[in-house]
């Protein structure tokens, strides 16, 4: 609306790379399971019952889960710093988030646990190497930065999580 978008081009080509390739890739090929009452109707594998209002809902609570924890850290680093440090908060909380809900689609599975940590670790390399972050349109930043997006994230995950509960309490939980 300013007329300035928060994240670059390359910016959001990373975060594709970071939570759709080895996270996304990792659950699904994880195994199906049996699904319990009240557990994310993903767990299972595909259902024709999510093409319907379920998908919907799925998709506007995960979606506003993830726009609002990477709007609040970029809000924050606003306040307290330079734009593009405050694009680097945005983006680390954007994939810190979606990394967030794509683990608790599937946290039983260790290949999607291995692959969350390592899309993780590979985001704090590229933010935190100099060279590499300047080329992303990134800055290296601080333990308080850091600390905002891992909170943002957390907490964006966390509503995620408790959404569906709250706002659609006759049918079975969509949880994350």
């Amino acid at each position: 609306m300013a007329g300035r978008a928060p994240l670059g081009t390359r910016q959001l080509l990373l975060v594709n790379l970071l939570t759709d390739m080895l996270p996304a890739l990792a659950v699904a090929l994880a195994r199906s399971r049996e699904q319990k009452s009240g557990e994310d109707p993903l767990v299972g594998g595909p259902a024709s019952a999510l093409f319907g209002s379920d998908l919907g809902r799925i998709l506007a609570v995960r979606g506003s889960a993830t726009a609002l924890g990477a709007a609040a850290a970029w809000q924050c680093g606003r306040m307290t710093g330079r734009a593009r440090r405050a694009s680097t908060m945005g983006l680390a909380a954007l994939v810190g988030t979606q990394l967030g809900q794509t683990f608790m689609t599937d946290w039983h599975s260790p290949l999607v646990l291995a692959t969350s940590v390592a899309s993780a670790a590979t985001l704090f390399a590229i933010v935190e190497t100099p060279v590499v972050s300047h080329f992303f349109g990134c800055t290296p930043l601080g333990p308080m930065a850091w600390s905002v997006v891992g909170t943002c994230s957390a907490a964006a995950t966390l509503g995620a999580a408790v959404a569906p509960r709250l706002l659609f309490p006759r049918r079975a939980p969509l949880a994350v």
